[in-house]
């Protein structure tokens, strides 16, 4: 039995651990890290206490990690 990518829960949409890894780019195991990090917003299920990653919090940390990086000016000799 396999689960389904997303749930909705409350009016939130929650994703499985595999589904926020695959749009975030990692594996499971950095998800489950950035969960216990409080980087990522988690609830359990009450029976298996599998993790649902919200659909927003994967979104936030999506748009943070793509933002540009600043250029620093180099040429000054840290002056």
């Amino acid at each position: 039995m396999s689960l389904k990518p997303t749930v909705e829960l409350e009016g939130k949409t929650y994703l499985t651990t595999g589904e926020a890894a695959r749009r975030l780019f990692t594996t499971p195991a950095t998800i489950r890290r950035y969960c216990d990090r409080g980087h990522l917003e988690v609830c359990r299920h009450p029976v298996n206490n599998y993790r649902f990653i919200s659909e927003e919090s994967v979104d936030r940390v999506l748009r943070e990690f793509s933002k540009p990086i600043i250029e620093q000016d180099l040429g000054s000799g840290g002056k």
